[in-house]
């Protein structure tokens, strides 16, 4: 049975523990026997990482030069949405992104557990999603998909709804593939999906127009030939698709196109899933360095997504150079912090930060990794810039003559009624 190391650590402080993202930890419950309390060496506390300990199935701390295998995860915007446990990847060690920030450890120890006897685990639709689907969607085989399971809708409110999240009720390119994406995670929910045999008794159509052909019905179901049931849903209780009335609420299943592409602004590179402008022509002081990032470049003395990658990338690609990364130590808080006011959870260099000489500003020394240095040392410098994206061509309906669809372009108050 293996451990696992996750991204939090106490900094060095005793009774602050903290993601790698800044977040402050929850109390989740350490291993039976251990606090949150660590040792002291010279009257300093000594900085330790968290894991998840196999024998205890729990997550425990030690020393973070201790050897462990890794658990990653990497930048991602879901709402409302869980990747599931069989989306799960083995990935090769050099892939890996950050070590993992967890927001539900009951979902994260369940995940453990279930790789159990496995090095290195991570969710390759994490990747993926960031980079084809809008904020909000996942990529399920090769569609992106939103499950909302807070709301509850009927199935032409469910359908305004997907408009407004800029999409459209789930029209399934893959039937198969979505069923086994909703079995394995919704057991307890039911959603609403786009089709219907309102326009004809018996021919189901998607809200595209296309005619639902090769559908794994739920066996012994009522598909055809029944007035009260013409919209289609998923069954979590039954693990099937099934028609139902279209007045009934229940969660809303939406689809979005794909994204076509994406590029940096002029003047920066894609490095590691953000635009990076690398300057190796001048050096400056950090405030300089950051000045001419917002003034010039348009962006911004770079905020590191994945540090740990970044300075791998950077120590293998340029010699004899140091550059400057957009954190600073706060004297007020006694913490460092990034540009953007988030809290530093980071991969220091050995000893570091020293805070020698009132070094309060974040350096990536090339032999030495990241750094504590004086802000007024001149080095070269790193900008960084948001992606540009070309979103995919919105989705053209072809029922907008029949009732049902036209109604939801209609404002609908709280209770239902047109207004």
């Amino acid at each position: 049975e293996n451990d696992f190391w996750v991204g939090a650590s106490n900094g060095g402080t005793e009774e602050v523990w903290e993601w790698n993202s800044g977040l402050t930890l929850k109390d989740i419950g350490w291993a039976k026997g251990l606090s949150k309390k660590t040792s002291s060496r010279r009257g300093q506390t000594i900085r330790h990482c968290m894991y998840w300990a196999a024998e205890h199935e729990a997550f425990a701390h030690q020393d973070c030069g201790e050897l462990h295998h890794v658990l990653c995860d990497t930048s991602w915007e879901l709402d409302e949405l869980k990747i599931p446990s069989y989306l799960g990847k083995l990935i090769h060690p050099q892939q890996s992104q950050r070590t993992s920030n967890i927001t539900d450890e009951d979902i994260i120890q369940e995940e453990i557990r279930e790789v159990k006897g496995i090095s290195l685990y991570e969710s390759n639709a994490h990747l993926e999603t960031q980079d084809k689907c809008a904020s909000g969607y996942t990529l399920v085989g090769s569609q992106c998909l939103m499950v909302n399971v807070y709301l509850k809708l009927t199935h032409h409110m469910a359908l305004k709804h997907c408009l407004k999240q800029g999409g459209r009720i789930a029209t399934l390119l893959d039937p198969e593939t979505a069923l086994e994406f909703l079995s394995h995670e919704y057991v307890d929910n039911t959603f609403w999906v786009g089709a219907s045999d309102s326009v004809e008794e018996g021919a189901w159509v998607w809200s595209d127009g296309n005619e639902v052909v090769s559908f794994p019905w739920l066996r012994g179901e009522i598909y055809s030939g029944s007035k009260d049931h013409q919209c289609l849903h998923f069954n979590g209780e039954k693990q099937g698709f099934v028609a139902s009335n279209c007045d009934v609420k229940m969660n809303v299943f939406c689809d979005a196109p794909l994204k076509t592409g994406n590029s940096c602004p002029s003047g920066f590179t894609k490095v590691l899933y953000q635009c990076f402008h690398i300057n190796l022509d001048k050096i400056m002081t950090f405030e300089e360095a950051n000045r001419y990032c917002e003034e010039d470049m348009l962006g911004r003395l770079a905020i590191l997504q994945m540090p740990d990658a970044v300075m791998t990338f950077i120590q293998n690609t340029f010699t004899g150079k140091n550059f400057w990364f957009g954190a600073t130590y706060n004297e007020a808080t006694g913490s460092w912090c990034w540009g953007s006011g988030s809290s530093l959870g980071f991969p220091w260099g050995v000893g570091q930060p020293d805070n020698d000489h009132e070094e309060d500003c974040l350096l990536l020394d090339i032999q030495r990794g990241f750094k504590d240095a004086s802000c007024g040392q001149l080095h070269h410098f790193v900008c960084d810039a948001p992606l540009e994206y070309q979103t995919g061509t919105p989705f053209m309906g072809v029922l907008q003559n029949e009732p049902v669809f036209q109604d939801t372009f209609f404002t609908l108050s709280e209770d239902g009624s047109k207004g």
